[in-house]
């Protein structure tokens, strides 16, 4: 399904968890970012590129190593590959690879591509520009979510990838670090003041204007600071209650839950409600 295409943007979501996969015409070049989730939709995006690439060389993105991202790589095998150092040189990728054996032998789904773990041309370590003609793709490692991750502005659309962050149905999902996801966020800051139109989210809908963008950065930073509160001040009822307005209750309040870990465990404490014995 596509459910927005504009200015040469067009985006694929998934019947799974509302994941975004996401195509720019970017004149000079085509980029597409995390193709994913079920064989059928990967070769729809499959043929959608086919039809407008042309001669012009596919830049593939990958915004982080979780295996949602990666499952659609080996449909793309001629692109120019661009990810973060720490997504290149991850020791334990088989780990993604087994979650997607494991996925597609629940549900019995044959892929007619090969499962892999992508090689990367363009493996950034700090920030830096990739660019093809007038296509230009501004990198910026962002670790926090996982260590890997990175934000990618497409500079001709001003249309900035956040991965799995700033999403308006999930929770920021904290696997790796918070104090890194709050420093990651706040690398955006430059950018609402100038080149940034839209965000697109690994999961969820279309950020469209820099006043909502900012809005979920501040309701992503609010909730950090209640997390991290509750837990140094070792408040069950408080944690319990962040999550009571959660959409998709079941699964955020499994995030919420790795959350309060995470934290807990940067500050050195026990998440507050647990039973330490």
């Amino acid at each position: 399904m596509i459910p927005y295409q504009h200015h040469g943007v067009a985006i694929f979501r998934s019947a799974l968890y509302m994941t975004n996969s996401t195509i720019i015409d970017a004149g000079d070049a085509v980029v597409l970012v995390d193709p994913s989730w079920l064989p059928d939709e990967v070769m729809s995006i499959r043929r959608y590129v086919d039809g407008i690439l042309g001669e012009r060389p596919l830049y593939l993105v990958f915004t982080h190593s979780h295996y949602d991202h990666i499952i659609g790589a080996g449909a793309f095998p001629e692109a120019i590959t661009v990810a973060s150092q720490a997504l290149a040189d991850r020791e334990d990728f088989q780990e993604p690879l087994n979650q997607i054996g494991d996925f597609d032998d629940q549900w019995y789904l044959e892929r007619p591509y090969p499962i892999l773990y992508p090689t990367i041309q363009y493996a950034i370590e700090n920030p830096a520009v990739v660019q093809q003609g007038r296509m230009k793709l501004h990198v910026l490692p962002a670790p926090g979510h996982s260590p890997c991750s990175i934000f990618v502005l497409e500079e001709s659309t001003g249309t900035l990838f956040a991965g799995d962050y700033l999403s308006d149905v999930e929770i920021p999902n904290i696997y790796f670090s918070s104090i890194h996801y709050e420093a990651s966020l706040a690398q955006l800051e430059p950018l609402l003041e100038s080149r940034l139109q839209r965000l697109v989210p690994g999961h969820g809908h279309v950020a469209d204007s820099p006043t909502e963008i900012r809005r979920r950065i501040e309701e992503s930073r609010h909730y950090i600071a209640e997390v991290r509160r509750a837990v140094t001040q070792q408040d069950a009822a408080a944690l319990a209650a962040l999550s009571s307005t959660f959409a998709f209750p079941k699964m955020m309040g499994h995030y919420h839950a790795i959350n309060a870990a995470v934290i807990a465990q940067e500050q050195g404490l026990a998440v507050p409600g647990e039973d330490n014995v």
